[in-house]
């Protein structure tokens, strides 16, 4: 069966080389602030202070996990069976809905529950039937481990470096607002979807 959405879904053409992009984590040079709407220039933050590495722990939380809760959802809109995408949706709704009610959140636990729910959906007898029956989807669906433990190393080198900052209340404040950001997202689409 030919379906013209997996051939342009980028999670099947590109999870790998999405993951392995962000698995080595640089900071080469200097890195200007934007100091907002003072109007001023701006300040230079050095390599190795405190405020430069929480910064960038910051920046590389809200993309490991947008990468990771981006490419999930495109597996699951990528499923052809509609009461299996809902099953699967619906799962994906209330783990978001119930960390956006959370005072306090771990990246790296919050990573590790969907790595292990996207782990689980793939093992499930029901995707693998999904699988079996396109070869576009067989494909897609015999790269998502292969993507998954990329996206584990790079959790786990994240981890590494950024062990400290990981507790930080900027960092903590960002990946929070993602995720406020995701429930909202996802709310306005359920509406939509009732009205159809």
């Amino acid at each position: 069966m030919y379906n013209k959405r997996l051939e342009y879904n980028p999670l099947f053409e590109s999870l790998t080389e999405t993951a392995r992009k962000y698995s080595r984590i640089n900071e080469e040079g200097e890195t200007l602030i934007d100091q907002g709407s003072t109007g001023g220039t701006g300040a230079f933050l050095k390599p190795g202070t405190s405020e430069y590495k929480i910064k960038y722990a910051t920046e590389y939380a809200v993309k490991i996990f947008q990468l990771i809760y981006d490419e999930y959802n495109y597996f699951i809109n990528s499923i052809t069976d509609e009461t299996v995408k809902a099953r699967y949706a619906a799962e994906m709704f209330d783990f978001i809905k119930l960390n956006s009610q959370k005072a306090d959140i771990n990246l790296d636990i919050i990573s590790k529950d969907i790595i292990t729910k996207w782990q689980i959906m793939n093992a499930s007898t029901e995707v693998k039937k999904i699988a079996e029956s396109s070869e576009d989807f067989k494909k897609a669906y015999d790269s998502i481990n292969k993507g998954v433990a990329k996206i584990s190393q790079l959790l786990s080198a994240y981890s590494q470096k950024y062990g400290t900052e990981i507790r930080n209340t900027a960092l903590i404040t960002a990946v929070k607002e993602f995720i406020t950001n995701a429930l909202t997202t996802l709310e306005k689409a359920k509406q939509e979807t009732k009205k159809v």
